[in-house]
């Protein structure tokens, strides 16, 4: 039997180098897609479960995202998915971030 091919956040039991912690400053915005990750995991809100939105963002990847990027387009598709926003509403909040000029 094959072996299914692992997803970019499989590492289990790899060969790993020390992780470095240092020099990662985070922006603004990626702040604020971690608070929102952990406002639709929330269990007295019960939007989401964290396996549910690890497994959305893995498999929202593209080549050359980073991690929140992925985790915009993967809360994006949820909140659509679940009925939580429109998709008026979310082109209307997208308008309104572009005229600001943020990413």
């Amino acid at each position: 039997m094959q072996e299914a091919p692992r997803k970019q956040n499989d590492i289990g039991g790899s060969p790993a180098g020390a992780i470095e912690f240092t020099g990662r400053e985070s922006l603004p915005w990626q702040d604020r897609v971690e608070a929102l990750l952990t406002l639709v995991q929330h269990p007295a809100r019960g939007l989401f479960t964290p396996d549910d939105m690890r497994r959305r963002i893995e498999n929202a990847a593209a080549e050359g995202t980073t991690y929140h990027e992925r985790a915009v387009v993967a809360l994006a598709n949820a909140l659509l998915e679940r009925g939580v926003v429109t998709g008026d509403q979310l082109a209307d909040a997208l308008e309104a971030v572009s005229k600001q000029g943020r990413p």
